[in-house]
C-alpha cells in the first residue's frame, strides 16, 4: 500500500529467549532480522540477514550470526533459527 509519499512497512515479531525480534521478508530466499528493543547503542544493536537454502532458513553469513551471538542471550542464535524454520515467515503484501 502506498500513501502519498509513504510506503507501509510490515514486519512480523516473535519472542525467543526472553527477547523480542522482528523479521521482514526481503525476497524469496532472504529476510532481515533485528531486535526490537533498540536501546540506542548502535555498536551493540542486533541485526542481520537470514537466507533460505535447500528449504531451510539459516544465517546468511558469519557476521549476521555473530551479532546475535555477541549481544543476545545464551542460545538466542539457535533459537531464532529454530523458530523461523518452525514458523517460516511469509512474504508480506505491499
Amino acid at each position: 500500500m502506498k500513501i502519498d509519499g509513504y510506503k507501509l512497512h510490515q514486519e512480523l515479531r516473535f519472542e525467543v529467549c526472553g527477547e523480542e525480534f522482528s523479521v521482514t521478508r526481503t525476497g524469496e530466499d532472504a529476510a532481515e532480522i533485528e531486535e526490537t528493543r533498540k536501546n540506542g547503542q548502535e555498536d551493540c544493536h542486533m541485526s542481520g540477514e537470514l537466507t533460505l537454502r535447500d528449504g531451510r532458513w539459516d544465517w546468511a553469513d558469519k557476521w549476521s550470526r555473530k551479532q546475535f551471538q555477541t549481544y543476545g542471550n545464551v542460545g538466542v542464535v539457535d533459537a531464532i533459527i529454530a523458530h523461523v524454520n518452525k514458523y517460516p515467515p511469509p512474504m508480506l503484501g505491499e
